[in-house]
């Protein structure tokens, strides 16, 4: 049972991005100073991989992917895509159909524009607005800070 737990969070890992080096960190099971082994980046998307392993119904998520390089934000939206779409990440689908499945739901903060394209509802807050439903080809930079 540990390694099928074991091998699906692997499977998060590298769907989100995360190094070879750094897979074969985690692989090694070996105590490490992660704080000073892994970047900010590296760190960032391990620990959205480690929410992602315990399969929440609703994920809250803080600028998962703002600061990241481009090819890694969308890596992240499309993990997050998949995760609410399909009813949690990487499972056995013989196992849990996606039928029996509860749906997901996913709520994040972003200061980026891109990371809004996968988006079903966009909801800005602000002192001027209040909490506002806004479409998403509305949504400006500006609003975003």
């Amino acid at each position: 049972h540990s390694e099928e737990v074991k091998s699906r969070a692997l499977r998060i890992c590298r769907r989100l991005g995360l190094e070879p080096d750094v897979l074969s960190k985690i692989e090694s099971e070996e105590v490490l100073p992660w704080s000073s082994v892994l970047s900010f980046s590296q760190k960032a998307l391990l620990n959205l991989a480690r929410a992602l392993v315990c399969n929440p119904h609703i994920l809250l998520i803080h600028r998962p992917a703002d600061y990241l390089d481009e090819a890694t934000q969308s890596a992240i939206m499309a993990v997050l895509h998949s995760f609410v779409k399909h009813r949690g990440i990487e499972q056995d689908d013989v196992a849990f159909p996606l039928e029996f499945r509860p749906p997901h739901t996913c709520i994040l903060t972003t200061t980026s524009l891109s990371c809004l394209e996968g988006a079903d509802k966009v909801i800005c807050i602000s002192k001027e607005h209040g909490i506002t439903t806004v479409p998403k080809g509305d949504v400006t930079v500006e609003m975003l800070r």
